[in-house]
């Protein structure tokens, strides 16, 4: 059922709701969802690919398939290289995840679905502002997996903030322009 909630009662352990009758709960959970935040940054914002619902991941999807179906007929080596770079931007938990998932994806279907593309030419960079990755968490946790992505050819730059972006490129705060369509 869709409704509104419009009050909650701790004492009664009550869910009022607007179009319904009263929720009764043993524990509550609060999960009021995210947005992406792109700190002000709205060239960035434009040209991003969130990860928040379904239809975002659909939308990431169907672009990598596209960057990887163009690169594999790309006579160019440098617009190839665009094609098959892809930028990963925040080290949080989604970042991490992504990469991970990322790298998983190119591993099974690079020379296999696109026969002229290795592995070797992909290539994933997880860009962190902060000094390390997942740094909400433990020290230990965030060394374990900037290893287990680099592991996986994951280039990890922490310390790293992204100030612009555009179709083609990501450009970085120490002045590194990232060639990528993605």
């Amino acid at each position: 059922r869709q409704a509104t909630v419009t009050r909650v009662e701790l004492s009664n352990k009550l869910v009022r709701l607007d179009a319904a009758p009263p929720l009764a709960y043993d524990y509550l959970v609060l999960a009021t969802g995210s947005t992406d935040n792109y700190f002000g940054n709205q060239e960035v914002a434009r040209v991003s690919f969130g990860l928040k619902s379904l239809e975002d991941a659909t939308r990431l999807r169907n672009q990598v398939l596209t960057c990887l179906e163009r690169a594999d007929a790309e006579p160019d080596p440098a617009a190839r290289r665009a094609l098959l770079t892809f930028v990963v931007v925040g080290g949080g938990p989604t970042g991490v995840e992504s990469s991970g998932a990322l790298t998983e994806l190119m591993g099974i279907v690079a020379g296999k679905d696109y026969h002229q593309i290795s592995r070797a030419e992909i290539r994933i960079i997880l860009v962190e502002g902060t000094d390390r990755l997942l740094n909400t968490f433990s020290v230990r946790l965030g060394r374990y997996a900037q290893r287990v992505l680099t592991r996986r050819k994951v280039e990890v730059r922490t310390g790293a903030l992204v100030k612009g972006a555009n179709s083609h490129s990501v450009t970085l705060s120490d002045g590194t322009a990232i060639a990528s369509a993605t």
